[in-house]
C-alpha cells in the first residue's frame, strides 16, 4: 500500500486563510441577516435547512450503527446544545459589532486548556500559558 504524500506547504496555509475568511465572514452575514428576522426564525431556517442536507446525505446509513436508537438520543442531545450555543452567540450578535462576537466566540478555543486545567487541577505548562496569551493577543489584534 502506498503512503499518500502531503500537500505542498502553500496549499495547506491558503486553506486556513480560506476557512479562517470564511469563519470570520459569517459573522458579518448573520448580522446583516438579523437585520431582517428574529433570531428564532433566523436559526429555524438554518437548521432546517441543514437537517435536509445531512438527512439526504446520511439517508440509509442509520442502519448500520450497532444502536440507532442511541444513536438519535445522542445526536438529539448533541444537536440541542449546539441549538443552545449558536442561540446565544446569535442573541448576542444582535447586540453588538460580528468583530466583538467573533472575538468572544473565538476566545472558547483558548479557553478550553484552562477549562481543562481548572477541571482536571493541573496546571498549565509554560508553553501552553504562552500559547494562550500569544493567541489572545493576537485576536484582540485582529479584530
Amino acid at each position: 500500500m502506498r503512503q499518500a504524500t502531503p500537500p505542498p506547504r502553500w496549499r495547506v496555509d491558503a486553506a486556513v486563510v480560506f476557512v479562517t475568511f470564511i469563519w470570520g465572514a459569517t459573522f458579518i452575514v448573520v448580522k446583516q441577516a438579523l437585520e431582517d428576522s428574529s433570531t428564532l426564525v433566523f436559526l429555524a431556517l438554518r437548521f432546517s435547512l441543514a437537517t435536509v442536507v445531512m438527512s439526504l446525505l446520511c439517508a440509509g446509513r442509520l442502519s448500520g450503527f450497532a444502536a440507532p436508537r442511541r444513536s438519535l438520543a445522542g445526536g438529539f442531545f448533541a444537536g440541542i446544545s449546539l441549538f443552545a450555543g449558536y442561540f446565544f452567540q446569535t442573541v448576542g450578535l444582535r447586540y453588538t459589532t460580528a468583530s466583538k462576537s467573533a472575538f468572544i466566540t473565538s476566545l472558547s478555543v483558548v479557553m478550553a486548556p484552562l477549562i481543562v486545567a481548572v477541571v482536571y487541577r493541573i496546571v498549565p505548562r509554560p508553553a501552553e500559558g504562552a500559547g494562550i496569551i500569544l493567541a489572545i493577543t493576537g485576536l484582540a489584534l485582529m479584530t
